[in-house]
């Protein structure tokens, strides 16, 4: 759950896990193609980044302990990068632009 106070909302298709259970394995999409998506494992947040199938990537969710999780996007527009020191970026290498990217910040009491 969130902070008290905070404003949560994610948009994405299709919902992958919900209520820790994977719900997308109805989507008919088979290829294995980086994959993006965020998901809620009691209260903190992943991001995962990988190559799969819609209902692997679903899966791998599930794996991770997410109890809520949603697509947010694939292809070559994928990529997840740290600002930790020894930790690569991981994603599509292709070279394009892209019209939106989304940012997280450690909360200042963290």
């Amino acid at each position: 759950a969130p902070a008290p106070g905070a404003m949560v909302a994610v948009q994405g298709y299709p919902t992958l896990v919900r209520a820790g259970r994977v719900v997308a394995s109805s989507v008919v999409n088979k290829t294995n193609v980086w994959r993006a998506g965020v998901g809620a494992m009691g209260d903190e947040i992943v991001f995962a980044v990988g190559i799969a199938s819609m209902a692997e990537f679903a899966a791998k969710m599930l794996l991770l302990g997410c109890t809520e999780a949603t697509y947010l996007d694939g292809g070559g527009s994928t990529r997840l990068a740290v600002r930790e020191k020894g930790v690569p970026s991981v994603g599509s290498t292709e070279n394009r632009r892209v019209p939106s990217w989304l940012t997280c910040e450690p909360s200042r009491g963290a």
